[in-house]
């Protein structure tokens, strides 16, 4: 066991903004990430709901992920089915002299 301490903060912000004439209000979770007070966040706003943008980066590191997974399952799954048309090895052990 490590004697350190760790200390996970989310912040939580109430937000208010107006659409179409009509004012709404919101609680946004911020989760542990680097914001100081009277920051300026980027949100999404869907209906009554708002959440942080998310960082292109996450998106394509994702997609990125996913593609390179499938690659490497394609490649094992193609040298599987090269390897079983071989059928067993040609060679023959050797034999005692």
């Amino acid at each position: 066991m490590g004697s350190g301490t760790s200390r996970h903060v989310n912040q939580v912000c109430d937000i208010t903004w107006s659409a179409d004439g009509t004012s709404h209000t919101a609680s946004v979770n911020l989760g542990p990430g680097p914001y100081d007070a009277g920051q300026a966040v980027e949100v999404r706003v869907n209906g009554h709901d708002a959440r942080p943008v998310d960082p292109a980066w996450q998106g394509y590191g994702g997609v990125g992920v996913g593609v390179l997974l499938f690659g490497v399952a394609a490649y094992i799954g193609i040298a599987a089915r090269r390897g079983s048309r071989r059928g067993p090895s040609q060679s023959t052990p050797d034999s005692p002299k």
